[in-house]
């Protein structure tokens, strides 16, 4: 049987060590640990183990892991998002973008006005000859 350290280190479990109590003590010592009983939770093949003087309940790798956890739950965070999304408000203003050859909308727009401009400017020249 292993036993896997809080640390990551992997030992291999000493014959005379037959209680998970005993393998707490083991590798606190030898990792330099504190040998807090309620510090420390132990888990066998993902199970974890709650009888602390009772021999093992079966041969695998016994993990040693700190006791406690983060508080919260799983999830929630996409509802938030969606939420989010739902306020930022969709701009219909579309100068600031680029066109396939790079060149702002902006420009191609004003472009485009200032042709039609010199297009229309002969028909007004006519209009002001007429009156």
């Amino acid at each position: 049987m292993f036993l896997k350290s809080p640390l990551g280190k992997t030992f291999c479990c000493p014959p005379n060590i037959s209680t998970p109590a005993e393998a707490l003590q083991f590798i606190c010592q030898a990792e330099n640990l504190p040998s807090l009983e309620n510090g420390w939770r132990m888990e066998q093949n993902g199970k974890f183990l709650t009888k602390l003087q009772e021999p093992f309940p079966s041969e695998g790798t016994v993990s040693i892991l700190p006791s406690g956890g983060l508080l919260g739950g799983k999830g929630g965070f996409g509802s938030l998002l969606r939420a989010i999304g739902a306020q930022i408000e969709k701009t219909t203003n579309h100068e600031a973008m680029r066109d396939l050859s790079g060149r702002r909308q902006r420009d191609v727009n004003n472009e485009k006005r200032v042709r039609d401009y010199v297009a229309k400017q002969g028909e007004r020249e006519k209009e002001e000859k007429e009156k």
